[in-house]
Order: C-alpha cells, then sequence, then structure tokens
C-alpha cells in the first residue's frame, strides 16, 4: 500500500457506504468498530487470521456476546473488501473467515386457552 494506512482511509470507506446508502446506524457502527479494532490492531495488509481471532477471543473473555464479537468480525469484513476492491491492500485476510457461533434462541410456546 503505497504509504497510506489503511485506517486512515476510514473516512473514505464511510463515504463509499454512504454512496450505497448503507443506514446511518451500520455507519455510526462501522465508525466506532473500525475505530478500536485501529486502536487494538494492526494495519490490515499486516494482519493474519490468527491476530483476528485472539483479538475476537479477548473481546469474548471481556465478556461482550458473540453478538457484539461479530459486529468487530462484520466490520472488519467490509472494511477489507473495500481495500481489496479499491487496489489498497492485495489480499483480503477476512475473505471467508466464518462468524461466530450464535446460541439458538428458543421459540416461546403457546398454551392452549
Amino acid at each position: 500500500m503505497s504509504g497510506t494506512r489503511a485506517f486512515d482511509l476510514k473516512e473514505v470507506f464511510l463515504q463509499d457506504c454512504k454512496y450505497r446508502n448503507l443506514s446511518p446506524a451500520t455507519l455510526k457502527d462501522y465508525n466506532w468498530f473500525l475505530t478500536d479494532l485501529a486502536k487494538n490492531l494492526g494495519e490490515p495488509s499486516q494482519l493474519n487470521r490468527q491476530d483476528i481471532k485472539a483479538f475476537v477471543l479477548k473481546k469474548l473473555e471481556e465478556g461482550q456476546s458473540p453478538a457484539s464479537a461479530n459486529h468487530y468480525i462484520r466490520a472488519l469484513k467490509a472494511f477489507c473488501s473495500f481495500l481489496q476492491r479499491e487496489g489498497h491492500i492485495e489480499s483480503n485476510v477476512m475473505a471467508g473467515l466464518s462468524l461466530i457461533s450464535m446460541p439458538e434462541k428458543l421459540k416461546p410456546v403457546l398454551e392452549p386457552a
């Protein structure tokens, strides 16, 4: 990547998300999760799957739910896909990385009246 750090392109990514008409809530979430990722991880072009899995496991150990951990994964997947599509990184470390399994929610059973 020619001297530009990937996380410096976060605002360009968010503009692209606005262009694609993603919801304001999605934009806010992407911004928050990517800011936290930038503080805790290196550049996306330097990451490997083990770094990302270790980060997600740390979040789970800190008490975050699998749903919250999946938000990090989704935000980074979207960001890395954008970086690759725009030619800022050659390979997307997030391609094919699965989400955390979510516990099944039981549906309430209705009793006959």
